[in-house]
C-alpha cells in the first residue's frame, strides 16, 4: 500500500469546491477529508484496487448527495407513492430550480479547463488548497 495522486477524482473535488464557494452545496469537511485520504491510498493488488474504485464511486455519490441541499433519502422513500402522480413538466420545473444554466456552464468550463491542464498542473495539491479554503470558511 502506498500513497498516490487522486487522478480524475481531483475533478470531483474541484467541482465540489466550486459548488461550495457558490453556496450551491454544503461541505462536510471531515467526511470529505476522510474520502480524500481513502482515495489517496493505492494498492498493488489489482483486485484491491478495483474494489477501492467501485467503493469510491458509491461513496462519492453518497457524499455528494449528503453535501447537497436535497432532502434525505428516507423522506424520498416515504414519498415515493406521491411522486408517481407528478407530471414530467413538474419534474423539469423542480430540476430547473435546483440546477441553473449558469452552474452547468461553469462546471462545463471547469471540466474543459481540467482536461487541457491536467498534464501540467498537480491537481492533488490544488485539491489540498481547496480543503484549506473550506476549512477557513
Amino acid at each position: 500500500m502506498r500513497l498516490s495522486g487522486l487522478g480524475f477524482w481531483n475533478l470531483y473535488f474541484l467541482v465540489k469546491f466550486v459548488l461550495y464557494s457558490r453556496g450551491d452545496i454544503s461541505f462536510d469537511l471531515y467526511a470529505n477529508l476522510a474520502f480524500f485520504a481513502f482515495l489517496a491510498i493505492s494498492f498493488q493488488h489489482i483486485w484491491l484496487s478495483r474494489i477501492k474504485h467501485a467503493m469510491s464511486v458509491l461513496i462519492g455519490a453518497a457524499l455528494l448527495y449528503h453535501d447537497s441541499w436535497l432532502p434525505p433519502i428516507s423522506r424520498l422513500t416515504k414519498q415515493a407513492g406521491n411522486v408517481q402522480d407528478f407530471s414530467i413538466g413538474y419534474f423539469f420545473e423542480i430540476t430547473a430550480r435546483v440546477v441553473s444554466l449558469d452552474m452547468i456552464f461553469a462546471l462545463f468550463a471547469l471540466v474543459v479547463f481540467y482536461w487541457f491542464t491536467v498534464k501540467w498542473l498537480r491537481y492533488t495539491s490544488i485539491s489540498i488548497i481547496g480543503f484549506l479554503y473550506a476549512f477557513w470558511l
